[in-house]
């Protein structure tokens, strides 16, 4: 896969376009394949709209990018050479829009919120109390055969 941006400092929409190319030699590709066909994994679209977010904002390091209301349109099959977009939109201050799309339409959207990794006034713990967690889980253990 090869990869090529263009940012833009502006407030023209877009603010940012990430062109990749994906020839279907992909690692991610090869255990992805649904009746014959290559399709690109879920976590491949989240990571490419995290990734555009943090290449279009300055200082990405010190941020916590938040992914949320994402929406997988259509599947994106890579049978042969295929230039993905992804282009990241401005919105209220440390809010962004995120599309993916290739010649086959619009694949994925999503919002992107930004935060201070030093606090920005918003309660947050990186710890998680397991004890605590398992004491306020009243439903005990689910069996398989109620799943399937």
């Amino acid at each position: 896969m090869t990869t090529q941006a263009t940012k833009t400092n502006t407030k023209e929409y877009p603010v940012g376009v990430f062109t990749s190319t994906l020839t279907g030699a992909e690692f991610f590709l090869a255990d992805h394949v649904i009746l014959g066909n290559k399709i690109l994994p879920g976590m491949a679209y989240l990571e490419m709209a995290r990734a555009a977010v943090a290449n279009s904002v300055n200082d990405a390091d010190n941020y916590t990018i938040i992914l949320k209301d994402s929406v997988f349109i259509q599947a994106m099959m890579v049978t042969s050479k295929c230039v993905v977009e992804t282009k990241v939109y401005p919105g209220a201050h440390g809010e962004f829009g995120i599309e993916v799309s290739t010649g086959q339409g619009i694949h994925f959207q999503s919002k992107a919120y930004i935060r201070s990794k030093a606090g920005d006034g918003e309660p947050h713990s990186s710890n998680i109390d397991l004890a605590e967690l398992e004491q306020r889980c009243t439903i005990g253990a689910v069996k398989a055969t109620i799943l399937f």
